[in-house]
């Protein structure tokens, strides 16, 4: 075999025309047995590229990660859009890549959210619903009844991880407040 192709034995109970599966380079990899061959015939086959990239999209904040193949027709320094998480990304193909290779993208978040207000909610009720993975707390709006749909941006992580620690220090200065008086 030549570089980039791995040399691999037909398995018994095959003939032409069947498929079977081999992992190469921690890839699966489907292999038909040409014309010609059966059990026992080795043949060539093209290893699979590690998937090891992991490009960022241009802008926004992520979490998570999602495989995205290269397009056909594309090489290394090419730019295309890939959906992810239902938003566009924008995505160059890094060095070693091209066509079917798998890149590992950051999923980014989702900015804004349609939510429809639950039965029994009233303006002022806090609600913890789950968006992209997260349990996200979300306060109904005056003037805002269930069945109605209301648009909330969803915080990144890094703002989520910034407000817990503001409540948890208020939290603590009150305790301490509280602690001082009594």
């Amino acid at each position: 075999a030549s570089e980039g192709e791995a040399e691999v034995v037909v398995p018994d109970g095959l003939k032409v025309g069947d498929v079977f599966i081999l992992e190469l380079n921690g890839q699966e990899v489907e292999v038909e047995v040409p014309e010609g061959c059966g059990p026992g015939s080795v043949l060539s086959v093209p290893v699979p590229q590690q998937r090891q990239f992991s490009p960022s999209p241009r802008g926004g904040t992520s979490e998570g990660e999602a495989e995205v193949a290269v397009p056909d027709g594309l090489k290394v320094g090419d730019v295309f859009i890939a959906e992810v998480n239902g938003q566009e990304v924008e995505l160059e193909v890094p060095e070693g890549a091209g066509p079917g290779s798998v890149l590992s993208v950051p999923i980014p978040r989702q900015k804004d959210v349609d939510l429809t207000i639950p039965d029994g909610c009233q303006p002022g009720d806090v609600i913890t619903v789950e968006i992209n993975g997260r349990d996200v707390d979300v306060t109904i709006p005056d003037g805002c009844m269930p069945g109605m749909t209301i648009t909330i941006d969803v915080p990144a992580a890094s703002d989520e991880k910034e407000m817990a620690e503001a409540k948890k220090k208020a939290e603590e200065e009150r305790l301490a407040k509280e602690a001082a008086e009594a």
